[in-house]
């Protein structure tokens, strides 16, 4: 696959695939999202936006969920896509998927777009006014900060986090979350105000993805 130009952001998106969807009663990431599975639309939103990479981390029925992702690569993105098992994925920690995709991306990356398979709301132009975002920060500042959407003052996902927090993130002590490295470095500027809601839509139960997915409910993709 084709290396990205230099003048593109090296920002390396992990989508977090692995888990169980225990109060699902089924695996979401297999659940349909404007008529394919959800996992494939959502690694089809950051194969298009301008990350450099997109790595996608299964655990539960990782042949199926991988093979849904793959089908999310975007023939003439000329960029690459990693489909990965983590091997801890039935201990239910989110951060263990975090820590292996970081360890599996590039060198040299500017910063680690966190996006998670039940947000599917999430469009491209979100995540593309992060990117931006952490470009428009001075470069000696960049690498320590995060990066997050809101909605009308309302904080959502995905989350960029600079490469200088990696380290932060790989040390956490097991039963940590990404929440303890984001915190002391959110600062005003780390808001980026989008104009989608979908950026608020976490789906866990049976219920909310129906009301999502409802033509009298809302998916956060209009308001």
């Amino acid at each position: 696959m084709s290396a990205t130009n230099a003048d593109t952001p090296r920002v390396a998106a992990i989508v977090v695939a692995a888990g169980a969807s225990v109060r699902m009663g089924t695996p979401k990431q297999l659940l349909l999202w404007d008529g394919v599975p959800m996992i494939r639309h959502v690694t089809r939103v950051f194969m298009l936006s301008r990350a450099s990479e997109v790595i996608v981390m299964v655990g539960c029925r990782p042949s199926e969920v991988g093979a849904e992702a793959l089908a999310g690569w975007i023939p003439d993105g000329h960029k690459p896509l990693t489909v990965s098992i983590n091997p801890d994925w039935e201990h239910g920690e989110m951060l263990s998927s975090i820590k292996r995709g970081i360890q599996l991306s590039s060198p040299g990356v500017d910063g680690y777009l966190i996006g998670l398979a039940d947000h599917p709301a999430v469009d491209g132009s979100s995540v593309d006014l992060l990117i931006s975002a952490s470009l428009e920060c001075p470069p000696h500042l960049r690498g320590e900060r995060v990066f997050v959407p809101t909605f009308r003052g309302r904080r959502g996902h995905p989350v960029l986090v600079g490469a200088r927090l990696a380290q932060e993130i790989l040390s956490l002590p097991p039963g940590g979350t990404l929440a303890d490295v984001i915190r002391p470095h959110l600062v005003p500027e780390s808001m980026v105000e989008v104009d989608s809601a979908g950026v608020l839509l976490d789906i866990d139960t049976l219920a909310e993805y129906e009301a999502a997915i409802s033509p009298e409910g809302s998916d956060g993709r209009d308001d």
